[in-house]
């Protein structure tokens, strides 16, 4: 009897030994690594978190499954795994991507994201003839002084991400003036997890514009709604000064 649960223990013993795990590194969109970050095998009981350096070690059991990872103001990430070997798994790195923690235009730097705020615009109403009467034209000033200023490198892309329901234009001044449209490129879609923010607000989904402009150039980004297109400034113009990074 005593020989029998001697080998039971040593066949327990050996089969957690044997005990195989998954491993990685979680890292943000700004190189930070990502703390306290929920990994998850699908449908099944085995999870963790990652440490304060992004590592994690999960648990798993042979056969076809799906690795989850998620975290508040982070996109969810989710791995389909097929893994036959007894032993341990390394994922290597993964990436994953920060968003915004409220609504509103942000620009990306080397270390977060950075709010734009609105900027008063001075305008003046011009009455024109027309075919079919008159109409009355309203455009927006911009001042030299209030701008945001990007340090960038020639042809690097600038990344700007709006929470809200709004397109993103570029447009370069005419003299004080900004009336045509300079440059417009719609950027990358990606829907969040519904995080709950300051008073009601949601996140639903952030659009990724990238632009590539001209060094030394002051330009103007328009924000317009998805039924409101307006052929000059709106109340949320924000100035824009492009210079090359030293």
């Amino acid at each position: 009897m005593k020989t029998k649960f001697i080998l039971l223990f040593l066949i327990a013993l050996s089969l957690f030994s044997c005990k195989k795990k998954i491993n990685g590194n979680l890292i943000d969109n700004f190189n930070n690594p990502v703390e306290n970050a929920e990994v998850k095998i699908v449908d099944s009981d085995y999870h963790t978190r990652s440490d304060k350096s992004g590592n994690f070690s999960i648990d798993f059991s042979n056969g076809k499954f799906q690795i989850k990872f998620s975290k508040d103001f982070y996109l969810p990430i989710e791995k389909e795994l097929y893994i036959t070997d007894n032993k341990d798994y390394p994922l290597g790195e993964i990436m994953m991507y920060k968003i915004p923690s409220q609504s509103g235009v942000f620009y990306k730097d080397k270390y977060d994201f950075q709010k734009i705020p609105k900027l008063n615009f001075s305008y003046k109403e011009n009455s024109k003839k027309t075919f079919f009467g008159s109409e009355v034209e309203r455009i927006y000033s911009l001042h030299k002084d209030s701008c945001i200023v990007f340090q960038i490198k020639e042809n690097e892309e600038v990344e700007l991400y709006s929470t809200v329901d709004m397109r993103l234009s570029l447009l370069k001044p005419e003299g004080n003036k900004v009336g045509s449209l300079f440059y417009s490129r719609l950027g990358q879609v990606v829907k969040a997890n519904k995080y709950p923010m300051e008073s009601t607000h949601l996140v639903d989904s952030i659009v990724i514009h990238r632009f590539i402009p001209e060094l030394n150039e002051i330009y103007v980004l328009v924000g317009y709604s998805e039924n409101e297109i307006k052929q000059y400034m709106t109340e949320y113009g924000f100035g824009l000064k492009f210079i090359q990074k030293k």
